[in-house]
């Protein structure tokens, strides 16, 4: 990539090597032959855990570099021991508290976000069953955790906390049900997994029975974003390969771009020469992605991606069309 934009790497190469270089002989009085490469190492894999941008490493590094010198040297005059050691192993005690405690690498990170996430797929998958069978029949907590074999103490917990975000209520004798704001969530998840089995069939060549489990993952990663442009590419299926119904949460009309107003989500269906001329010239995917429109300036409409700060201008020339996109309360057939 360097060599791509032009930049003389041998000279780079050559050039760290020489301050590598002299850190080592500036080093070798200071904590010994040996331990220079604890203190080489050591602090850039701290920097390491705390980002992932060079600049900030650098810095980083520079600091947890003269923090362990200087800590080591302070416990080695209190204590009387030798100082290179001494900052070694300070500089070995940040490396540790850093793997811990780092926000983003760090080991409780980790095991926070594994825990937040087997707290979300347990959820979601209350919220898909409930929105998939509460309208046929009552459910409650104990039918809930033998379907998904989960203990229903556990069932009753989440049932609970997603009852205080506005997602489920609780019906006479212990049945649960989606509210409207469920019920859309609920849409969601059942459109990403059924979405996401089309997409395999046709793009894939898996048959049917092979890829339910692979929805069963994806639906709980995919965002609003990735599913909308699979509903778009494969030109909004409303039955999936099992022939089992795909939530609709959008209703869809082909519009010309100058009646779009400020907020509206639209599609480029690529049917038109002007939207695939405008994919090109922009160097990024809009064809089967859901835009918004940020403004009207003059003669020109301004839209951006959704979730991207990038914003693209087009002339509103009559006779451009585009898929107008508005948001519609989800319909629940009597095969969910």
């Amino acid at each position: 990539f360097a060599k791509a934009l032009g930049i003389n790497t041998s000279l780079v190469h050559y050039y760290l090597m020489l301050l590598l270089s002299f850190t080592v002989v500036a080093s070798l009085q200071t904590v010994g032959v040996i331990l220079v490469v604890a203190m080489l190492i050591t602090p850039a894999s701290t920097a390491i855990l705390w980002s992932d941008r060079l600049k900030k490493i650098l810095l980083i590094s520079s600091f947890f570099g003269a923090l362990s010198a200087i800590s080591g040297l302070v416990f080695a005059i209190l204590l009387e021991i030798p100082p290179g050691p001494s900052m070694a192993v300070a500089a070995f005690i940040f490396y540790l508290l850093s793997a811990l405690f780092a926000p983003q690498k760090g080991v409780m990170a980790a095991h926070f976000k594994k825990r937040k996430y087997r707290r979300q797929v347990i959820e979601e998958d209350l919220l898909k069953y409930l929105f998939k069978h509460s309208q046929k029949k009552e459910i409650s907590a104990v039918v809930l955790s033998e379907k998904l074999g989960i203990p229903t103490k556990k069932v009753e917990h989440y049932l609970s906390q997603m009852k205080n975000r506005g997602l489920l209520k609780l019906k006479t004798k212990g049945y649960w049900k989606c509210t409207e704001k469920g019920m859309e969530k609920g849409a969601e998840l059942v459109r990403a997994h059924r979405l996401w089995e089309t997409w395999l069939v046709a793009n894939t060549g898996l048959k049917e029975d092979q890829i339910h489990e692979d929805a069963e993952l994806y639906e709980h990663i995919l965002d609003n974003d990735i599913i909308d442009h699979i509903d778009a590419a494969l030109g909004f299926p409303d039955k999936d390969p099992h022939g089992e119904y795909i939530p609709q949460i959008y209703s869809r009309k082909t519009i010309e771009i100058k009646e779009l107003e400020k907020g509206d989500r639209f599609i480029l269906t690529g049917e038109e020469e002007w939207q695939s001329s405008l994919e090109q010239k922009s160097g990024i995917s809009l064809i089967n992605r859901v835009l918004i429109v940020s403004s009207h300036e003059g003669d020109k409409i301004v839209f951006q991606r959704r979730n991207l700060p990038e914003k693209y201008e087009v002339p509103l020339n009559p006779g451009f069309t585009v898929l107008h996109l508005s948001p519609k309360k989800v319909e629940i057939p009597e095969q969910v």
